[in-house]
């Protein structure tokens, strides 16, 4: 056997132990953490796409991924009332939630099975995405890079975080991030079977997490400049087009096909404009279903539900720097100078090309430079849309997409520092030290931030919600309680869950706390405004209804999310 063989046996051993350390991780910590707010809702409505066929209820997230995130509850024969009156109500948004606490509470013995299950096909699609990261590196930097860009994906404190939460998020970058593979496969290629591919994997990207169709242009791009004449071209886009009407019917079941959006009522700006056009007269061959529910997201992103946090500051338009800003406080920061180097040293840009080159992987300057733009379409278009054109500021998990991308240009850095020894030891240096920063946070990642701000104990005076406080945080709750025996609490908690099912004994908090022991999520004692469904009768908490508190020194804090104050007596 050649050393050539074993070498490429050991790389492929040392990243079978990479994704199994990481699948551990997500395992072991989502276990220990309640439902979060999305997921929350996401799991009895794909159940009920999967009981009742009717997708016209929760249609602002596309209906693919949560029916295979609700698999297990289907297969585990979990109860729901397919009259449940929050189906029909008119509550003001809150209808998939108040569905879902009555799912809750029908379950109660079964739940937490239900959602760790649920939680698997998450982490096994995260895993997924760590694999393509080390095959796509592999491909074009050689063993060595390939392993520096996997140990970055495998030790990540967001994609551990969100990989461990039935959301859309993560299957939206592996879907995004296969379908540009699939398309620089078509550029090199120029077989149909890659652009066929590409256009399947974009349509489910789709139906999973809206977002996918900022590749639209992309893969029509593709499907243009390859062809040599414009039968070609005509034929190559038909196949696109064809290949995404029949996958977004086929997984709506062919319901309530032809709309107009002339017949629509339209919420968003987008869709509100494009009724004044000649052409929203023109039946679409795609389910009504489909465009209500992208016409909500766009409508929720033109002008958000809940005013944006960033460092104590409110808004109700948004920071054009809310991501910029949020990446650069949760990400590690040798990760951050990797990255940096990576995208803004020349040495390394041109020692990466020059083993592209070698490889084989390009055929020239022209093919480098469409090659790269393809490569970077997903990290600048989605970067430049949530920054200038989405004021629904909740959460980096939206900037999650990119990631692939970031980790595969640190292999590109790591192939050109294989020229000097000090480089290596450099990069090497960097890569463990980001590995340390997320095991010190485990398993609290969603909790992750870096020193610039002071570290997690500190992340609640910068960034809230789903980047810190996304209602995970009850059964460690539960835990502090036991282990301190205290009893009877006051509560005010973000999120959706039923505190009485983790056996929490509380009173509902909603404005400043009488003396005794007090919980308050993150969120809330910033100010954030939300409805306590869980509450009985359900109420709303109001804005800045916690502020007094701020001023007090918490006893402790509770995954960094939920923070415990000892009231004393006046």
């Amino acid at each position: 056997m050649s050393k050539e063989t074993l070498s490429l046996r050991a790389t492929w051993t040392a990243v079978a132990c990479l994704i199994l350390l990481f699948v551990g991780q997500c395992l072991w910590s989502a276990r220990q953490e309640s439902p979060t707010i999305d997921e929350f809702r996401h799991i009895p409505t794909g159940l009920y796409l999967w009981r009742s066929g009717d997708f016209s209820f929760d249609p602002a997230t596309p209906p693919l991924w949560k029916m295979v995130c609700a698999l297990p509850a289907q297969l585990m024969g979990a109860n729901l009332n397919l009259s449940d009156p929050a189906l029909n109500a008119q509550l003001g948004g809150w209808e998939p939630w108040f569905f879902a606490t009555s799912f809750m509470e029908a379950n109660d013995k079964d739940y937490d099975r239900i959602l760790f299950y649920s939680r698997v096909i998450n982490v096994l699609a995260a895993a997924a995405v760590v694999l393509l990261v080390f095959v796509w590196s592999l491909k074009l930097y050689g063993k060595g890079p390939a392993l520096v860009a996997t140990t970055l994906a495998a030790f990540s404190p967001s994609l551990l975080a969100h990989a461990r939460y039935v959301t859309t998020d993560v299957i939206a970058t592996l879907l995004m991030a296969c379908t540009v593979f699939f398309l620089i496969e078509f550029l090199r290629n120029k077989k149909r079977e890659s652009l066929f591919t590409a256009a399947v994997i974009w349509s489910l990207s789709v139906v999973s997490k809206f977002s996918g169709l900022l590749l639209a242009p992309l893969v029509l791009l593709a499907a243009m400049i390859t062809a040599p004449n414009n039968r070609l071209r005509l034929g190559n886009v038909a196949l696109v087009m064809a290949v995404f009407v029949i996958t977004v019917d086929s997984v709506y079941l062919f319901k309530d096909l032809g709309p107009s959006i002339a017949s629509s009522q339209c919420r968003s700006g987008l869709f509100r404009s494009l009724q004044s056009s000649p052409l929203s007269q023109v039946p679409l061959p795609l389910p009504a279903a489909f465009l209500k529910g992208f016409d909500i997201q766009k409508a929720d992103s033109e002008m958000a539900n809940f005013p944006s946090f960033f460092m104590g500051c409110w808004s109700s338009d948004g920071f054009w720097y809310y991501f910029l800003a949020a990446f650069a406080l949760k990400e590690t920061i040798p990760f951050l100078c990797l990255l940096i180097l990576a995208l803004f040293w020349r040495p390394g840009r041109q020692a990466a090309g020059n083993v592209l080159s070698e490889a084989g992987c390009l055929r020239g300057k022209r093919d480098l430079f469409v090659e790269g733009a393809f490569f970077w379409f997903v990290p600048v278009v989605l970067l430049v849309v949530l920054s200038l054109f989405c004021k629904l500021d909740v959460g980096l998990r939206y900037l999650l997409p990119c990631y692939p991308f970031f980790w595969i240009a640190c292999a590109g850095l790591a192939a050109s520092a294989l020229q000097s020894r000090w480089k290596v030891i450099t990069v090497s240096v960097l890569v463990l030290w980001s590995v340390g920063e997320t095991c010190f946070i485990a398993p609290h990642y969603l909790a992750y931030f870096n020193e610039f701000c002071g570290g997690p104990q500190e992340g609640h005076n910068y960034l809230i919600d789903s980047n810190l406080d996304w209602g995970q945080d009850l059964i460690n709750l539960k835990k502090y309680l036991d282990d301190n025996h205290i009893g009877r609490i006051q509560l005010a908690y973000f999120g959706h869950a039923i505190p009485e099912h983790y056996g929490i004994d509380y009173e509902l908090l909603l404005d400043s706390p009488h003396p005794g022991i007090a919980a308050v999520s993150a969120t809330l004692l910033e100010g954030h405004p939300y409805m306590a469904t869980y509450a009985r009768p359900p109420l709303p908490v109001t804005p800045g209804a916690f502020c007094r508190l701020r001023r007090l020194k918490p006893v402790a804090a509770i995954g960094y999310s939920i923070l415990v104050y000892r009231i004393p007596e006046r």
